[in-house]
């Protein structure tokens, strides 16, 4: 036996859509749906057989393990979103720093690149550009694809990245709007491109 407080609170889950009506009415609606002829709500207690605890108990398992799976999912896919983002900043932070012939930057940016394990073909002109640029400040920037070797998600693949190149190859995935990207990212000094 619950109280209808008790009861409501912890089956409410069972009843489709928003549960209105208060707890006996939730009391209700749940015993009417699955506890027909093993269950009972009065007043103030809801009555119910082994077998009917058994049901309800399990499906509330079920309901919960859906739930959490939902939160998992939308957690999981924020992070991704976050690390693309992150990616993107990055990919834009080498690119200014090759444009800016700013040694400094450069070093950064390569430096960041390295730590999280990245191996874009940006990263291998950036590095021969920076050994250039060392030895000649009047060197051209790097040859590549655009006008500095701009990203390309196919870039990414097999990478320790690679799972997020379906994510990035999306409408929409690989940029933000320029508003969403103002501000620092990455790590300390970093200017957003």
């Amino acid at each position: 036996q619950w109280t209808l407080e008790e009861f409501a609170g912890r089956y409410a889950c069972l009843v489709p859509g928003d549960p209105s009506g208060g707890a006996l009415a939730v009391c209700h609606q749940v015993v009417a749906t699955f506890g027909e002829g093993e269950a009972e709500v009065t007043a103030i207690r809801v009555f119910g057989r082994g077998s009917f605890r058994k049901t309800v108990e399990r499906l509330r398992d079920q309901a919960e393990a859906g739930a959490a799976v939902r939160l998992q999912a939308a957690v999981r896919g924020s992070q991704a979103r976050r690390r693309g983002w992150d990616l993107e900043a990055l990919r834009r932070n080498l690119e200014a720093a090759v444009e800016e012939r700013n040694l400094s930057l450069l070093n950064e940016a390569l430096s960041e690149c390295e730590a999280q394990d990245i191996h874009w073909p940006e990263v291998d002109r950036a590095r021969r550009f920076r050994e250039a640029l060392a030895q000649n400040p009047a060197a051209p920037p790097p040859e590549g694809p655009g006008n500095h070797g701009a990203l390309h998600v196919s870039d990414l693949s097999g990478g320790p990245d690679s799972e997020l190149s379906e994510w990035l190859s999306a409408p929409g995935g690989s940029r933000r709007s320029s508003a969403a990207g103002a501000g620092r990212r990455g790590s300390a000094g970093w200017r957003a491109g």
